[in-house]
């Protein structure tokens, strides 16, 4: 795993890419990836919706990823507002203890609560079992389900970093008295008010592939394919989400 070091960072047990973006250069895609998420008023709510949910419910391992990430990059790199995705892809480790009805309705659980806290369109799905679907070894990390996905691009996750949270609860929003839609549509650091210190906190990223490839602006197929996935998905995902028609600017990376 490589992890930057220092105060701010905090780390997640994965492999791969995880820093956190603080005491990074401009240039460096963490502090630009960080930056262009940190310019959106929506993103950064998802992610604050995200943190109060997750933390209230003991799960410290979690992810927003796919397209709430790679379009907010493609958008930005072609000089184009940022769109909301239709779906807001949030990954986490779940109890292995839990059956897969429990699993289920667990997921269900969380996409209702963050539903309540921030209205979008949630897209909740426990890493815990996945390898089941994909006929594959069960997955230690986040990271680790990830490099399976397949696109390299689409493996890059983000959260607000816990360690940057408050501790007492005391200036958090509860659940049931969502924010106001009158906040500023400026930086996450320009908020007021109960969100304040949760969107101040590092973000941390996760990208078992590394960020390279995000900002080239390539669609990468991963080296890592799941045991059962169907020939061809990789080029087929591409053309039914019409990504090189949206964004001229990308090519395939074979």
């Amino acid at each position: 795993m490589d992890s930057a070091s220092g105060d701010d960072v905090c780390a997640l047990e994965t492999s791969g890419v995880n820093f956190s973006d603080r005491g990074f250069e401009r240039e460096n895609p963490a502090a630009r990836l960080a930056a262009i998420l940190r310019s959106s008023e929506w993103h950064c709510r998802c992610l604050h919706a995200a943190a109060l949910v997750m933390r209230d419910e003991g799960i410290g391992d979690y992810l927003l990823a796919a397209g709430f990430v790679r379009h907010a990059v493609w958008d930005t790199l072609h000089g184009a507002a940022l769109t909301k995705p239709d779906d807001v892809d949030v990954i986490y480790l779940g109890n292995p203890a839990h059956s897969p009805d429990e699993a289920k309705a667990f997921e269900e659980h969380l996409t209702a609560r963050l539903q309540q806290a921030f209205a979008a369109g949630w897209e909740v799905k426990d890493q815990r079992r996945m390898h089941l679907r994909h006929g594959d070894a069960p997955y230690q990390s986040l990271a680790a389900a990830m490099t399976v996905w397949p696109e390299q691009e689409t493996a890059v996750g983000v959260r607000f970093c816990p360690d940057g949270f408050a501790k007492s609860g005391e200036n958090l929003l509860p659940l049931d008295n969502p924010p106001a839609n009158d906040l500023p549509t400026a930086a996450c650091g320009d908020f007021r008010g109960a969100l304040q210190e949760d969107l101040q906190a590092d973000l941390e990223i996760v990208a078992p592939w590394g960020l390279d490839g995000l900002f080239a602006l390539t669609i990468t197929p991963t080296p890592r394919p799941a045991p059962n996935q169907p020939q061809g998905l990789f080029h087929a995902r591409v053309a039914s989400k019409n990504w090189l028609a949206r964004y001229p600017k990308l090519r395939i990376n074979r």
